[in-house]
C-alpha cells in the first residue's frame, strides 16, 4: 500500500513503480478501495509494482506503507 504524497499524481506513481495508471485503478477496484483517481494527499492506495524492483527499493519511497500480497 502507498500513501499519496503532496502533489503526486497516478501517472508519476505508476512510472516510479513500473506499472500503469490503469493497473493501479484496477487493483484498487478489486480490493474494494475507492477510485484512486479521486485520491488526495494522505490517502492510501494499492499500487502493483514491477517484479524487477527489490523490496528495499520499494520501501525507500516516502509513501510506502506496507506490502500486501494479492
Amino acid at each position: 500500500r502507498y500513501e499519496l504524497q503532496e502533489d503526486e499524481r497516478l501517472l508519476s506513481i505508476a512510472e516510479t513503480f513500473g506499472t500503469t495508471r490503469l493497473a493501479i485503478t484496477r487493483v484498487n477496484e478489486e480490493m474494494g478501495n475507492e477510485d484512486p483517481r479521486d485520491a488526495r494527499t494522505g490517502d492510501v492506495i494499492f499500487v502493483p509494482v514491477s517484479p524487477d524492483m527489490s523490496e528495499a527499493e520499494i520501501q525507500a519511497f516516502p509513501g510506502f506503507v506496507e506490502f500486501i500480497e494479492p
